[in-house]
């Protein structure tokens, strides 16, 4: 619009409302003014009529659905395709300063029927809207579309989102879809949920080990989720694994007045909410590291929202499953997912790191593993020849009584050999001659070793 179209028109249009548009005129974008979409634009002139619709209009949209398996091809090259599938998560809405401005984003969760899964993080106004009616319907396990996303890599995992364009439909009556609405039967537990997406993206994840996090970041690369595991030593802030945040932006925040103004997304905070920050070392062999668990993977280490946790705390930390649980769960072997940004060193040198994604080892059987050889990380082979070298996993044997017999050292230790040219005098403990005269010799010129041999009495 512009000009006088823009006094005519300009407070006809409210959110939420579908409008019937006639005598506009479709054109090419014009690159000097920002535009939603980019390549077409509707210009209205004196000539256009609009009009509210209030009966439904059926849109068709010709959808070009990508496979869940495919989406890492699109990683990072600009490409829109769309996306489809049953909706089994949806995350708070929440405010992200980007260069001084805050912008509403809200992450949702897809499952096809290969019960795979993918996050989509929706922007502005689908943040607010669209989210908003999925957040009500969450338990319904809908079916959702979405058009003209793009692929992403964030927090270590692929990450779609939406365009300017995009448009998100609930229960579309697309052919491509119906499969996936008869995939009904998953679980509604929103943590078991959690767990699954999280199992998926350490899948992915590179292999490495503490020690490589510590000493070869040189060899790691920006942008990459990788993946070790660890023995849980501790749990360093038991007391006080929570802390009140900005509803907002997630930031520590302590209200001193009735109402403050948050220093990171500068919106007045009226009210906060709790969020985890659970402090816990691990151990791998002679490694060592802090790890800090924020959010929903803290959820999925005590088992519970950060709500429940502390409704379960109010009649004594002991009275609390979740809180024993913390307990009970050291010395517990666990997978941890981070990126090269989540990694830091403390002013003592020691490693601190952010875990993007846990999971819980599963108990393997007792097995002598004595024979069997470690495969090298790649990090180990970036810094080998290719003749690599070979480790040997320490086996975990039950102790058993056994007769112990003396080695070849132990019994050579009980005999001693003197040298005299070619002539070998080998002197036992069952010997009945004296000491002195048994290293007695024609030339004594080399001095014997002196050995201290104790006599029993008999």
């Amino acid at each position: 619009m512009f000009n006088n179209e823009i006094s005519k028109f300009g407070k006809k249009f409210e959110s939420n409302k579908t409008y019937l548009i006639s005598n506009g005129e479709v054109r090419n974008v014009n690159t000097m003014y920002p535009s939603i979409h980019r390549e077409k634009e509707i210009i209205l002139n004196r000539y256009s009529d609009i009009k509210e619709a209030f009966d439904e209009i059926e849109y068709k949209i010709p959808y070009n659905f990508v496979e869940f398996n495919d989406v890492e091809q699109k990683l990072d090259k600009e490409e829109e395709f769309d996306i489809s599938g049953m909706l089994v998560q949806v995350q708070k809405s929440q405010q992200i300063p980007i260069k001084g401005v805050n912008k509403a984003v809200r992450n949702i969760t897809l499952m096809n029927k290969k019960s795979e899964l993918v996050e989509i993080s929706l922007w502005e106004d689908m943040a607010k809207n669209e989210g908003h009616d999925l957040e009500q319907i969450t338990g319904g396990k809908p079916t959702v579309a979405i058009s003209y996303v793009v692929a992403k890599r964030k927090f270590g995992g692929i990450l779609l989102q939406n365009t300017m364009k995009s448009v998100l439909q609930i229960t579309p009556t697309c052919k491509e879809i119906q499969p996936i609405q008869s995939c009904s039967d998953v679980d509604d537990d929103a943590l078991a949920i959690a767990k699954l997406a999280m199992a998926q993206k350490i899948k992915q994840a590179k292999e490495v080990t503490l020690k490589d996090l510590r000493d070869n970041q040189h060899l790691l690369s920006e942008g990459v989720s990788y993946c070790f595991t660890g023995i849980i030593d501790k749990v360093e802030n038991k007391a006080t694994i929570w802390y009140d945040s900005c509803k907002n932006c997630n930031t520590s925040f302590s209200k001193i007045d009735e109402s403050a103004i948050c220093k990171k997304c500068n919106e007045e905070v009226l009210e906060t909410s709790p969020r985890y920050r659970i402090t816990i070392n691990v151990i791998q062999g002679d490694c060592n590291a802090r790890i800090t668990l924020f959010g929903q993977v803290a959820e999925v280490y005590v088992g519970c929202s950060v709500d429940e946790y502390l409704s379960s705390i109010k009649e004594g930390e002991t009275e609390s499953t979740y809180y024993r649980r913390l307990s009970t769960q050291v010395y517990t072997e666990m997978r941890f997912m981070t990126m090269l940004k989540s990694i830091k060193f403390d002013q003592r040198g020691n490693l601190n790191i952010v875990a993007n994604a846990i999971e819980k080892m599963e108990q393997m059987e007792s097995i002598d593993v004595g024979d069997i050889e470690e495969e090298p990380t790649e990090v180990e082979e970036k810094k080998h020849s290719p003749e690599k070298s070979k480790k040997k996993i320490p086996s975990r044997k039950k102790k058993t009584t056994m007769e112990l017999q003396p080695t070849e050292s132990q019994k050579k230790k009980r005999r001693i050999t003197k040298k005299k040219f070619d002539d070998y005098i080998d002197i036992t403990s069952d010997d009945d001659l004296p000491l002195n005269s048994i290293l007695q010799t024609k030339n004594n010129k080399k001095r014997s070793p002196i050995v201290k041999i104790k006599q029993e009495k008999i």
